[in-house]
């Protein structure tokens, strides 16, 4: 089963990113998360696209 959504906790442990720095990217412009109830969740195919939108960003001139 593909999941679609993912707690922001389960993220950080399945992408190994430190909560400090998700929750960084879930307060700057862009990143797919959502609040629901407290609790914050990650689009997980908007992930893959803002993660390669943002490689290309940031290696546009290297």
């Amino acid at each position: 089963m593909n999941k679609k959504q993912m707690k922001l906790t389960n993220f950080c442990k399945e992408f190994d990113v430190p909560r400090s720095t998700a929750l960084k990217w879930v307060h700057s412009q862009g990143f797919p998360a959502f609040n629901l109830c407290g609790h914050w969740y990650v689009d997980l195919a908007a992930y893959y696209e803002w993660r390669k939108n943002e490689h290309i960003r940031s290696y546009k001139y290297a």
